[in-house]
């Protein structure tokens, strides 16, 4: 054929694809047009979110190429407020779809602007919150988001920024997009039973709902017709199997409800009739047991007395949407402690159908079942990860089994086929996998039989574990759940915890009257570890003393915490409360952070409560000559928590004579984009504070990137989750990288609680059982390369306007061939194009900390880190400009 008639005829089938792209939802969204000559685009508005004389904005249209034009926004004077770009009430958005987000942008000295996507009635998000950092140069932006509900008249679509500077933005656009495909569906793979691993042979495909992890062991032996079977022990006085929380009221309770839970949704249709089943057995009769259904689909369950033979037992309930989790076993709680401690619960045989009663138990022909892994190594070299899946037949039958590996970026890295023969129930098939070094990976299991074919996938990780991993630059907002969870996390040089047990309310109930006991536990349990502790004074007062008015509301959440958030009617007995604190645990804690997010929400000194950034000093000085009065020796953290471009708290601070009352500064960060504006942002609170005395050192007490490769198919109110792991880890490391050099100490990332197969990205490093996120990697790979205490030398090398470099000394563990290692730096590149070569006698380690085998690389979004040999920073800068 024609090659200019096949290009015809590929163009005319393409069309009508191209015509099913969604309607823009955006009114003007190229800016065309200004009918009342006042520099805006016709039909967009700006909203100072001030009074009008708190700033000075200008506007303007401006042609960028044939029949495309872009809004400019310049502020050249900021008090307060915001200088917006918005439409209200034209993007019509409804609940649970999906929309992505375009734009163009440029700007001139300007750090950080959002886009955003707000319902006004009650001003909460709709999904879309992102920032960005212009450059001169135009950059194009993308994001993807879920509306959180359904709104129309009350939307705000809005582009903003909170300082000086100039924005130019083209090219908008905001249209409907088809879901991305679910992930965390248990296959439907037209079997008559909708379970996974129903007889339990082997361990994988289920996991206690209240634990982190899987928490059964496998009955090899001891099941139906001496089959394998789930075993679950009540370990209620382990203390690795008790549930932990420091906020709101202090949690330390024992295991309870060790029930089995599949992990994955289980893919139902709303209308039909289902019948859970299962049989059960305890080595003490009279277990307390149910079965039952839970998720968006159904709920309901059955209690049950379970007896020391085996017995079937059966739920059956109609759906009412798409999705259902079967939840099996015991449900042992602190009342029946003492009869049934130690007691073992056996399963076999569970089983979901359609139907009103259960047939007979199948199980699954084929299934291939693998867990997570984690492999810690001290160096940078290769290594051999001994890797297992367990396949389980239904009967006899040769087979073909192949491990595929790959990589952060989702690159291919190794396979290898195996062939074998089956026998009935579960075969153990190992695997030492060659992987190339650090890394994050995914293996992928396939087996073929002649009757059947299965697969599954499973993360991994190769961490390049911190020589001291108990003492870093890093910390998680609230200790883990789990004592597992934070063991696990230790290994990525992540060895601080931020307290919040230390509520004024909660340890002096009322005046005089002080009580430790919950908290000490809290506060003592991650030291415990091998871990650091920061403690908070969460709030300013307590219920006894609070000037909040007598009918804010005092009970649920969060009203029985506002009135903690008021000024105290004794001041006096404030410093007396952080005296008391400090006394206690002097032998243990030296650093204190004075309350959480003062003025701008409403955890301390709310504004809407009239509250100024200088009423927030004033209690400061009390609880800093408090805590000194204590202990001489300990660091007070003061500062509004909030987010470094939050110039005016600061600045009300720095006047006020605030850094005379603490010895570090915190901040809060939540970016949602790219992270290069911080550096401008730091660079301009330390010239603030250097005019008002000198700077203190910044602790970032929140911060986070939230993403998940597989989020649960649930809805979710918060984090907004990036678009990918791998944007995360990128942005992750670019941020704390700038941070550090802009005289952050301690970088503290917010973790929440989270529940199987409800989770919401917030964990950070790991899903259930473990399961790496591709974060944990590059955050070890991080804390190993740069250090305990990172110390640097150049917070910008000059190496571009699209590059960016930072320069650090290097820690002693570090070695170079015949030259000591002297300086780390870390580079990226916002744009394409650059090539970086490594410098002789210098090493190149890539985000995840392998070592790069090449003598050059191409320098992108990902940072790679280069170990060099020069003596002086100015050297190592030259050395790097010579070799870009």
């Amino acid at each position: 054929m024609n090659r200019w008639l096949w290009l015809s005829l590929l163009v005319l089938a393409l069309g009508p694809l191209a015509a099913q792209e969604s309607p823009n939802l955006l009114t003007n969204p190229g800016f065309v047009g200004d009918g009342n000559g006042d520099g805006l685009a016709d039909n967009w508005e700006y909203q100072p979110g001030a009074a009008r004389e708190k700033l000075d904005v200008s506007f303007g249209l401006e042609s960028v190429a044939a029949g495309h034009f872009a809004q400019r926004l310049s502020c050249t004077r900021y008090e307060s407020g915001h200088a917006m770009l918005c439409q209200t009430g034209v993007v019509k958005v409804e609940a649970d779809h999906w929309y992505e987000c375009r734009l163009r942008y440029r700007g001139e000295k300007l750090s950080t602007a959002y886009v955003g996507l707000h319902d006004t009635n009650g001003w909460k998000q709709l999904g879309l919150w992102q920032s960005f950092s212009p450059r001169q140069s135009w950059r194009d932006l993308k994001a993807k988001f879920r509306a959180d509900h359904t709104c129309s008249q009350t939307t705000r679509f809005q582009i903003w920024f909170t300082t000086t500077g100039t924005l130019w933005v083209s090219d908008l656009a905001l249209r409907e997009i088809p879901p991305p495909p679910r992930s965390n569906v248990i296959p439907d793979i037209g079997h008559r039973n909708l379970l996974p691993n129903g007889g339990f042979e082997a361990l994988g495909g289920w996991g206690l709902a209240n634990f982190w992890t899987y928490g059964w062991d496998v009955a090899r032996g001891q099941g139906l017709e001496g089959s394998n079977c789930a075993a679950i022990t009540w370990r209620p006085d382990d203390p690795q199997y008790g549930t932990y929380f420091d906020y709101f009221d202090p949690v330390a309770k024992p295991q309870e409800q060790p029930r089995l839970q599949t992990i994955g949704f289980v893919p139902i249709k709303p209308g039909e009739t289902y019948t859970l089943s299962v049989y059960m057995k305890a080595s003490k009769a009279g277990a307390p047991a149910s079965i039952g259904l839970n998720g968006p689909g159904l709920w309901g369950e059955k209690k049950l007395s379970v007896t020391t033979d085996w017995q079937r037992y059966s739920f059956t309930a109609r759906a009412s949407a798409d999705l259902a989790v079967p939840q099996i076993g015991p449900t042992f709680t602190a009342e029946n402690r003492a009869d049934f401690a130690g007691t073992v619960v056996y399963l076999d045989g569970a089983q979901l159908e359609v139907g009103a009663a259960p047939t007979d138990f199948a199980a699954r022909p084929l299934e291939v079942l693998a867990r997570p892994f984690w492999h810690s190594c001290g160096t940078p070299v290769p290594a051999k990860v001994a890797f297992s899946a367990d396949v389980v037949s239904a009967a006899p039958t040769p087979a073909t089994v192949l491990f595929q590996a790959s990589g952060f970026s989702d690159e291919p890295v190794v396979e290898e086929t195996k062939q074998l023969t089956l026998k009935t129930g579960a075969n153990a098939v190992p695997w030492e996998a060659p992987l190339p070094g650090p890394g994050f990976y995914r293996v992928k299991v396939s087996v073929k039989s002649p009757g059947a074919t299965t697969e599954t996938s499973v993360r991994g990780a190769v961490c390049l574990t911190p020589p001291n991993p108990a003492n870093s630059a890093f910390g998680i907002n609230h200790a883990y759940a789990h004592n597992g969870q934070l063991e696990l996390v230790k290994q990525l040089g992540v060895s601080w915890v931020r307290d919040w047990s230390l509520k004024w309310d909660h340890v002096e109930p009322e005046q005089g009257r002080f009580t430790f006991d919950a908290v000490d536990f809290q506060i003592n349990r991650p030291l415990k570890l091998g871990m650091n502790v920061l403690c908070m004074f969460p709030f300013p007062s307590a219920e006894w003393c609070s000037t909040a008015p007598a009918e804010l509301k005092k009970t649920g959440y969060p009203g029985n915490r506002i009135r903690q958030a008021y000024v105290p009617s004794d001041l006096p007995a404030l410093e007396a409360y952080a005296a008391a604190c400090v006394e206690r645990y002097q032998d243990r804690i030296r650093y204190w952070e004075v309350f959480n997010e003062s003025i701008f929400t409403n955890y301390s000194l709310p504004k809407s409560a009239g509250y100024k950034p200088e009423d927030y000093v004033s209690l400061l000085q009390r609880v800093y000559a408090g805590c000194k009065r204590a202990d001489p020796t300990c660091h007070v953290i003061g500062g509004y928590s909030a987010m470094p471009d939050m110039f005016p708290l600061y600045q009300a601070m720095f006047d006020q004579g605030g850094l005379r009352s603490c010895d570090e500064v915190s901040l809060h960060w939540y970016p949602g984009g790219a992270p290069e504006g911080v550096a401008a942002d730091l660079q301009r609170l330390n010239g603030m504070a250097q005019a008002q005395g000198g700077t203190r050192p910044y602790w970032m007490t929140e911060f986070a990137y939230y993403a998940d490769d597989d989020p649960d198919p649930i809805k979710r109110n918060w984090p907004n989750l990036l678009e990918s792991e791998w944007l995360q880890a990128v942005w992750n490391t670019r941020a704390c990288v700038l941070m550090l050099a802009g005289g952050v100490e301690k970088i503290f990332y917010h973790i929440w609680t989270t529940r199987l197969n409800y989770d919401i990205g917030s964990t950070i490093f790991f899903e259930y059982a473990g399961a790496p996120h591709k974060i944990a990697v590059t955050q070890a790979a991080m804390a190993y390369l740069l250090g305990e205490r990172p110390k640097c030398v150049s917070s910008d090398l000059k190496l571009g306007e699209d590059v960016r470099g930072c320069l650090f000394e290097a820690p002693r563990h570090l070695r170079l061939t015949g030259r000591p290692a002297r300086h780390v730096a870390v580079v990226w590149a916002e744009g394409d194009g650059h090539q970086m070569h490594v410098p002789d006698w210098s090493r190149a380690y890539d985000i995840c900390g392998a070592e790069w085998g090449y003598k050059s690389f191409e320098l992108g979004e990902t940072p790679f880190y280069l170990v060099l040999p020069d003596a002086t920073p100015e050297g190592a800068a030259q050395t790097l400009r010579s070799h870009l």
